[in-house]
């Protein structure tokens, strides 16, 4: 069983968000997630329905696994950022391994910043 790393992100608006992480064994090797998949997305909380404000995959190139560290970043563009429209939210990110087990490594609370300069 994995207990979700907890960690607040911000996000400014109008700027590319590119925050890695790595994700290590409790020796403190880094994992090999290059046969991983991933998701995550934002939303205003934990119990909305609505659509995710923001979803990444690796598959939608918003998240990009490897086997070295950093062996997680995270991908949004300006273009991307400057149309969010929410202020805060709540994030998990999960892994899928290749034999199908998910896992939960990190969660946390968003928030997005304005920014007073537009492209």
């Amino acid at each position: 069983m994995v207990y979700p790393e907890h960690q607040d992100l911000i996000i400014f608006q109008n700027a590319t968000f590119n925050p890695q992480f790595t994700w290590r064994d409790y020796i403190g090797n880094v994992y090999d997630l290059s046969e991983y998949t991933a998701k995550m997305e934002i939303r205003t909380s934990v119990n909305a329905l609505d659509p995710p404000a923001v979803s990444l995959t690796t598959e939608n190139g918003g998240i990009i696994l490897s086997s070295t560290s950093p062996n997680i970043t995270l991908f949004l563009s300006d273009v991307d950022t400057q149309a969010l429209t929410i202020t805060c939210g709540v994030y998990s990110l999960l892994l899928v391994s290749s034999s199908n087990v998910v896992d939960e490594i990190l969660r946390g609370k968003i928030k997005v910043e304005p920014n007073a300069t537009k492209s």
